[in-house]
C-alpha cells in the first residue's frame, strides 16, 4: 500500500513539475526539457502537460531534440497518449472561455462538431480579457488626471481641460464597465445555452 501511494505520489509530483517547466520553457525560449526530466522519460506525463496547454503535436519534436542532445531517445507512442488525454481536459467550452480571459488564443488542436463552440467560448474570453484591459487603462488614466488636479501649481485653463477629461474617461469607465457585465451575462448565457444543446445532442 505504502509503495502504491509512493508511486501515485512521484507520478502527479512528475506530471505538475513537467506541466510549469513547459509553461516557463514556452515564455523564456529555453529547451524544453532538462537532462533529468529526458532520464526519468515519464512521456504520458509531458505528453499530458502539452495537451493540456493545447500544444500541437509537433512540439514533442523540440522535447526530442532536447534528449537527444543527452544522447536520450524520446518515446513518441506514450507521448501521444499522454497528449490525447490532455486534450481532453483543453477541448472544453468553459476551458476555452477561461483561458480566454486570461487572453490566451484557442489552440487548433481538437476535432469535433464542437470545434465551433470551443472557438466561441474563447473568443468570449477574450473580449473579456480586452475590454477589462481597455477599462483598467481608463482607471490609471483617471487616476492621473485626478493627481494633476491636485496639483498646487496648476493653471486655471489646464483645471478646466483636466476636468473635462476626467468627465470623458468616467463616462468611458462606465460604458466599459456595462460592456464587461454584458459579455458576462448576456453573451455567456447565450452560449451556455448552445452549450447544453450541444452537450444534450451528443
Amino acid at each position: 500500500m505504502l509503495g502504491l501511494c509512493f508511486g501515485v505520489f512521484m507520478y502527479r509530483f512528475a506530471f505538475f513539475s513537467c506541466f510549469y517547466f513547459l509553461i516557463v520553457c514556452n515564455l523564456s525560449g529555453c529547451a524544453t526539457l532538462s537532462k533529468d526530466q529526458c532520464k526519468v522519460g515519464d512521456w504520458r506525463a509531458i505528453g499530458k502537460a502539452d495537451g493540456q496547454l493545447g500544444y500541437l503535436l509537433t512540439y514533442f519534436e523540440k522535447h526530442k531534440s532536447a534528449c537527444l542532445d543527452h544522447k536520450i531517445k524520446a518515446n513518441k507512442a506514450h507521448y501521444i497518449e499522454g497528449r490525447a488525454e490532455g486534450l481532453q481536459s483543453y477541448c472544453k467550452i468553459q476551458h476555452q472561455i477561461d483561458i480566454g480571459i486570461r487572453g490566451k488564443r484557442y489552440s487548433p488542436v481538437c476535432s469535433g462538431s464542437v470545434v465551433p463552440l470551443l472557438k466561441e467560448g474563447n473568443q468570449l474570453g477574450y473580449k473579456v480579457y480586452t475590454v477589462k484591459n481597455d477599462h483598467d487603462d481608463t482607471l490609471h488614466q483617471i487616476s492621473e488626471v485626478r493627481s494633476q488636479l491636485r496639483s498646487k501649481n496648476i493653471k486655471k485653463s489646464e483645471v478646466t481641460r483636466l476636468e473635462a477629461e476626467e468627465i470623458r474617461l468616467q463616462d468611458q469607465e462606465q460604458r466599459l464597465r456595462n460592456e464587461i457585465e454584458r459579455l458576462k451575462t448576456d453573451e455567456a448565457k447565450a452560449l451556455t445555452a448552445k452549450a447544453r444543446a450541444f452537450y444534450k445532442r451528443s
